[in-house]
């Protein structure tokens, strides 16, 4: 016997028995998904970007130490 439920194997096929896909269209949701992904990815990317810059900017910026009187 096999063990793997042959059920779930159709189940998860992405063709028909007779060779036809299941679903059509499913290539032009992948270049959905992926562009989704690449845009989502690029939006991250600025806003680390950006973030990063802000907290390089203000570490950068001279500290004025106060004037301490001198020890006797």
């Amino acid at each position: 016997m096999h063990s793997v439920n042959l059920d779930l194997l159709r189940a998860t096929a992405t063709h028909h028995p007779d060779g036809s896909p299941k679903d059509p269209h499913a290539h032009h949701t992948a270049d959905c998904e992926a562009q989704t992904r690449a845009n989502r990815s690029a939006l991250w990317r600025t806003r680390l970007a950006r973030l990063r810059k802000a907290l390089t900017a203000r570490s950068a910026k001279p500290h004025k130490e106060p004037l301490r009187e001198p020890r006797p």
